[in-house]
């Protein structure tokens, strides 16, 4: 009986196929990353996954800034961990200024003695000074006090201490594209940007805080993104390649207003950086400036007692720059070209020279040397033929011709305005 079920069960199954296409997603591979840029919007979004794993700098204020606009102090409003904490707000009012203050009758007693509506209220203002925020290392930043309710206003941000000046590591980046940066976030192949631009897509970047090893999320839309951060390995590959470098711009037409009035750090004199002049990238680092919030990053070229700063993140080093030594070995290649251009010049003019006279030989020996050397010298006479004009001044551009009275008329229109008029193949008049 179990043979028999076996042999029937074998014969009855089948192998099933599905008919119907299954669409499989295709996987893009993001950019090469190659550390000569820092930390920058991409025009695809999937080439932001070629950042993780790297570190990023958190840039500490400047203390030299000056804003046109007062004293300036930003909130760092976009690092958020997994936690919400509870946090009380500074800037309370006595509770009874505030009651005092919504109440104008009675006496003070009368007011507030054994109230029960006073202890209720009191329970309620107790927690008006109190918020919950998910914000990392928050810290609350108080603007003012309502003195008819007690409700503190402020703002909630990141303490800066716990920032700045600290290493971070990029863990992951997702993204979303909708209007509440508190959306859900999804893998940036998952992503589609058909209808939004790359500027406005909102990114959420896990990071390290390699201080204390905490896991902190930058949240932000793409645009800005690298701010207050600097790549490391992009701080790194320009000290690696131009520190204690002797710099020279790359060609004479390499000008930039941003290159034609440096100002020399020692004296405010303005600088003009010449083609030829030997610059010594001296130093690469931050320095506070008045004209950043955060401190600023330059490279430092020294050209014998004058010392300019030009931009870590303008890219005018790279752009317009040249090594000394590349320098050289550019002229060097220009020196060895021109000579060897004019060898060829000379080589040229030689054949031409040798050219010339077998022609001017060849034409005394064939009309001899009174004609020959007209011919020779690119001139026509009366009386010569067809055959002597062309050797004298090439094909001309057209040819009109008549026959009259069996005899044949030509003219000859040559490009500099002038006709030759034959009888019978011999030059019979020079119109000029």
């Amino acid at each position: 009986m179990i043979c028999s079920f076996l042999s029937t069960n074998q014969i009855n199954s089948q192998i099933s196929i599905r008919e119907n296409d299954i669409v499989e997603k295709a996987v893009v591979k993001p950019s090469v990353f190659d550390s000569l840029t820092n930390i920058v919007l991409q025009r695809n979004i999937i080439d932001y996954k070629k950042y993780i794993g790297y570190k990023l700098f958190f840039l500490p204020k400047s203390k030299k800034y000056t804003s046109d606009y007062g004293t300036s102090n930003k909130i760092i409003d976009y690092l958020f961990s997994n936690d919400s904490i509870e946090i009380t707000k500074e800037g309370k009012l006595p509770f009874d200024e505030v009651v005092l203050n919504q109440v104008s009758y009675g006496s003070k007693a009368d007011k507030i003695k054994y109230s029960k509506q006073y202890k209720e209220s009191l329970k309620k203002y107790e927690k008006i000074d109190k918020e919950k925020t998910n914000i990392y290392k928050p810290q609350f930043y108080y603007e003012r006090t309502d003195k008819t309710d007690g409700k503190i206003y402020g703002k909630i941000g990141t303490s800066s201490d716990s920032v700045e000046g600290k290493y971070f590591t990029i863990l992951d980046i997702k993204g979303n594209t909708n209007s509440n940066r508190k959306s859900e976030y999804k893998k940036l192949d998952d992503i589609d940007l058909s209808s939004e631009s790359p500027s406005l897509v909102n990114l959420q970047i896990t990071l390290r805080n390699e201080s204390n090893k905490d896991t902190v999320y930058w949240i932000g839309q793409a645009r800005n993104i690298g701010t207050p951060f600097f790549l490391v390995p992009y701080f790194e590959k320009q000290r690696n390649m131009y520190l204690n470098q002797n710099l020279v711009l790359k060609s004479k037409t390499s000008r930039n207003s941003e290159l034609e009035n440096l100002i020399d750090v020692n004296t405010g004199a303005v600088i003009n950086v010449e083609y030829g002049d030997v610059w010594t990238c001296s130093d690469i680092s931050f320095i506070d400036s008045k004209d950043s919030y955060y401190l600023a990053g330059f490279y430092f070229l020294r050209n014998k007692n004058r010392i300019v700063k030009i931009d870590l993140t303008s890219n005018l080093i790279h752009d317009y720059f040249m090594l000394e030594s590349e320098f050289k070995k550019q002229e060097l290649e220009k020196l060895k070209k021109e000579e060897q251009r004019k060898l060829e010049e000379q080589e040229r003019n030689k054949r031409e020279k040798q050219e010339e006279i077998k022609f001017r030989n060849d034409c005394i020996a064939k009309w001899g040397q009174n004609l020959g050397s007209l011919i020779a010298d690119g001139k026509v006479k009366l009386g010569m033929n067809k055959e002597m004009c062309i050797s004298a001044w090439g094909n001309p551009i057209n040819i009109n011709r008549t026959i009259l009275d069996g005899l044949t008329w030509e003219q000859w229109v040559y490009g500099w305005g002038t006709y030759l008029y034959f009888k019978n193949n011999i030059l019979s008049t020079i119109q000029d």
